[in-house]
Formats: structure tokens, sequence, C-alpha cells
């Protein structure tokens, strides 16, 4: 990931007045021996001066920035002070160097005020941009902040619709835009304190200079909406509708209430990322990248490689999993993928209180189209095998004797023809097909 850091803000107050002595004044020289630029200089991690690289001052002389005299390292003051954030000045008449704190604007505009990431020279997909920013109450931050992935057109609706299927189709002249954003808190001057992320705080902006409004949509999972402490990070989805014809939209936060500074960022893929993504597909669900499943192994790595985690509308949960290789021609399948589940999340589906009914119920569909899916990759990946999956758990109501088995089985499916009123219960194995993915509800428990 590119990083371009900003010291932004007042990183420390100082007014610092050095007189030179009397003696000095009186042409008082000496001859020293110093080893000029020696040392690295970073600030906040960025680098502000390198072994043998001069200071150039205004009129282009080259100066050194720092040497070494007796192990004491001395650096040029305007430099350093104005690599600070201060303002330097000059007092001929009593031959005094005075440094201030900046005086040019507020602590709060400093905060917001970009030399890049700015509207007219954005960030684009990975470039990340360190800033400094304070609450009303006065505590001040450091974070970090990038686009990590723009989504556009009918791959952004397939997320939208499928974050919830309330969510309205856009216009005819309209398409939405989905955001990917990453957030860090690098310091809080109170590790107390927490960092309120906000989706609100971002706005994004057309090509041709237009704030667009924001939209009563549920967004992609996880939200770009978060309270961190100190240290924290969080990434999450942005949505915003916009002209079709716009292809050059930008993302914006932090600006002032006149609509000047903020940070800036590209809301759109160059031409060379756009090709790049059509040539190497990175959905890690997408089958085409494997050829064929062979083993029990190769069968559970892909699942956990691809199907471990759902990010749901009642927030994320995970699964594990289990595969049976069948031995019995009692059996039609030659594997049984039980993919187990949280007990407790599926609980809150079921019947919690804590969710609304339309959460709950959009979770349902969003677990029986991950299963779908799973289904479908695994059928398409195992020509010849015969497969029956869904989510599946088990318990003893008493462990320890494993007395009174209990299970429960959802959003089951099989890639196999057979025929139970027909076929004899004994040779089921021999007297099934692999065939494309069905739903196998016989036996499940409803959710």
């Amino acid at each position: 990931m590119h990083k371009k850091s900003f010291v932004q803000g007042m990183l420390l107050m100082l007014v610092l007045v050095i007189i030179i002595p009397g003696t000095f004044a009186s042409n008082v020289q000496q001859a020293i021996e110093v080893l000029v630029n020696q040392v690295n200089v970073k600030l906040n991690g960025e680098s502000v001066g390198v072994v043998g690289e001069n200071y150039v001052l205004e009129d282009g002389t080259e100066v050194p920035f720092s040497f070494v005299y007796k192990g004491t390292t001395y650096m040029a003051v305007r430099k350093l002070s104005e690599t600070l954030g201060l303002e330097v000045g000059w007092d001929g008449d009593t031959s005094t160097i005075i440094i201030n704190e900046s005086t040019s604007s507020s602590t709060d505009e400093q905060a917001n005020n970009f030399t890049t990431a700015t509207r007219t020279n954005p960030l684009g997909i990975g470039e990340e941009v360190e800033i400094y920013n304070q609450l009303d109450s006065g505590n001040a931050f450091k974070s970090t902040m990038s686009v990590l992935d723009v989504i556009r057109g009918e791959a952004a609706w397939k997320m939208v619709y499928d974050a919830n299927s309330f969510n309205h189709e856009p216009g005819i002249n309209q398409e939405y835009v989905v955001i990917n954003f990453a957030f860090k808190l690098l310091h809080s001057d109170d590790p107390n304190v927490q960092y309120p992320l906000s989706k609100f705080s971002f706005t994004l902006v057309s090509a041709d200079g237009k704030d667009y409004p924001s939209i009563s949509v549920v967004p992609p999972k996880p939200e770009l909406t978060a309270n961190l402490y100190q240290g924290a990070y969080h990434e999450g989805y942005l949505v915003y509708l916009v002209d079709k014809d716009d292809k050059l939209p930008l993302l914006t936060t932090g600006r002032f209430s006149d609509g000047s500074g903020g940070a800036w960022f590209k809301a759109y893929k160059e031409a060379s990322e756009t090709n790049s993504d059509d040539s190497n597909p990175t959905d890690s669900n997408d089958s085409s990248s494997t050829t064929t499943l062979n083993s029990k192994k190769d069968i559970l790595d892909y699942l956990n490689n691809n199907y471990s985690r759902l990010d749901t509308s009642m927030g994320p949960t995970t699964f594990t999993f289990d595969i049976l290789e069948n031995d019995s021609t009692f059996s039609a399948y030659d594997y049984w993928i039980q993919v187990e589940y949280d007990l407790g999340f599926f609980i809150d589906v079921s019947r919690s209180i804590k969710y609304s009914i339309e959460d709950r119920n959009a979770t349902k569909e969003e677990l029986k189209e991950h299963m779908k899916k799973m289904g479908l990759a695994l059928t398409e990946l195992t020509p010849d095998k015969k497969l029956y999956g869904g989510y599946y758990d088990f318990w003893y109501t008493y462990p320890y004797s494993k007395v009174g088995l209990n299970s429960r089985m959802y959003y089951s499916w099989t890639n196999y023809n057979y025929d139970y009123d027909v076929f004899s219960d004994v040779e089921r194995y021999y007297q099934s097909t692999p065939d494309s993915f069905r739903w196998y509800n016989l036996l499940d428990d409803e959710l």
C-alpha cells in the first residue's frame, strides 16, 4: 500500500527566542571541524532529512541540513521549525531568531488543511493518508485512511440487494457505487477516549463538483461505522447513488462548512486497475480459478479458504467443516459435507428479539444463498463425486455418556439423482448418479 503522510495541526506549542550573545555580534569567530549531513531525520515515520542531502533555501542556495560537532547533532532552525508547522522569524536589530506557533489558521483548520489528497490531486485506490483532527471535547487524534476498492454498476447493485432485498433498485439513469474504506486510529491524546467513525462524515462529489445527496439504504456488512480506541482498525462499506455518465466521482471527508479543505479520494478505478481486475479475478468464491478437487483434503481446504465466514444483516458469523467419506452401499453419496455453524447465532436468527424481523429474515436468505453458492461451486469442482451437504450440528443431552443425541440440519442439498420411492434402500450408492445441484429438505429443521 502506498502511503502519503502529512504533518497537520499543531504538533507542539513552542515559543522559543534565541538571542546571540553580544560577544558574537562583535565579529568574534571560531573555526571548528564538523561532520556535515551525517544523520537521517524522520518525523512521525516520514523522512525529512537524508544523509548526504542539503537543505535548499528559497533562493536556491544549498546549505547543510545538519552537522555533528563533538557528538551533538545540530540542525537548521528554519527547516526543522517549518517541518513542525512553526513560523520562523528574524529580528535583525537584536540578532534574534523567533519561533512561534503558526497563526495563519486555527487548530481545527490546520487539522483539515491537506497539502495533498486534495480535490485537484485526490488519492487513488490503495493510497493512504495520515491525518490529525480534533473533537469538540479537545481530544486530538492521528489516524490513517484509504480507499481499498470501488465497486460499481451491476456488481454494486447485487451487493446492495444481497445486503437487504428491500433496498431500492437504482433509477434508470443511476447506478450504485460501493466503496470499501479503511481507517486506523494510530494515536489519541487520551487513550481512554474513543474516536466516533461514522459514514455520515463522508460525502460523494460528482466530477463536475456537485455533492450527491445521502441515501437511505442498508449497506453491505460491515458498514463504515464504529467507535474506536487507540490502535483499533476498521474497514467497511459506503454506498452512494451516482449518475451513470459520471465516471470520475470523488469521495471526501473533513471539509469545512464552506466546502474547502478536507481529504479527497478517487471513487473510481483507473483504466489499468479495471483491466487488471478483469484479467485477474479476485473473487475468492470464483470456482473458475480451480480446476477440480480430487480428495477430501482438497475439498476441506477449499471450503476453509472460501466459505468459512459470512457477513449477514445480523453481523458476521463463521463456520467450520467436517467431511464424512462414505464406505457403504447404503448411502447414495461419496461425501457428506457438514457445515458446522455457531449454534447461538442460529438461535438468534430463529427467535431473538435483539434483531428486527426484517434483519432475521434477510439473514435466513443470506445463509441460504451462501449454502447455494457453496453447493454449486463444489458440484462444478467435483464432477465425478456425489455430494450431500448443508448446515449441520449435533450434541448430546448427556455428553459424558453420549446419551440423547440431538441434531439440527438446515438448507440441505445434493448433486445426484436418486428415486427413494423406486430404488432399493440397500444399494443406494450404485443406484445414484452425479447430476446437478438441488435442494434436499426432507430431513431439514425449520430455521
